[in-house]
């Protein structure tokens, strides 16, 4: 009992968080905008972004300026979630953060050759 309950904050934050995640919907909206600077501007009022995108100036960032902020964003949501876990749930959330990246390394060294 003990054990399911260590993971019950943690899962309840991961629910708070992903009510926050950008629906199916907004995923339709966004492919339909004209330009990069109106998804920043549209991504700046949706609520997982307005944090750490507020005072950013979309009009004079690029695509690639967008894809470093999105992985960004990523990276933060997750250490959100590392700070709140307990040390057992850390050793297996960096396992995990260690297989997705070697995941992703390997994908990438496979797109290069």
């Amino acid at each position: 009992m003990g054990s399911l309950l260590s993971y019950s904050g943690l899962s309840t934050k991961v629910r708070a968080m992903q009510s926050k995640l950008i629906k199916e919907v907004q995923y339709q909206e966004i492919a339909q905008m004209p330009s990069v600077t109106a998804i920043v501007s549209y991504l700046k009022k949706q609520p997982g972004f307005q944090d750490l995108w507020a005072d950013l100036d979309e009009n004079s960032l690029h695509r690639g300026d967008i894809e470093r902020l999105l992985t960004h964003t990523i990276y933060q949501n997750f250490a959100k979630l590392y700070r709140f876990a307990n040390p057992e749930q850390r050793t297996f959330m960096r396992k995990c953060c260690l297989l997705y990246l070697f995941k992703r390394c390997h994908a990438r060294s496979y797109r290069i050759i």
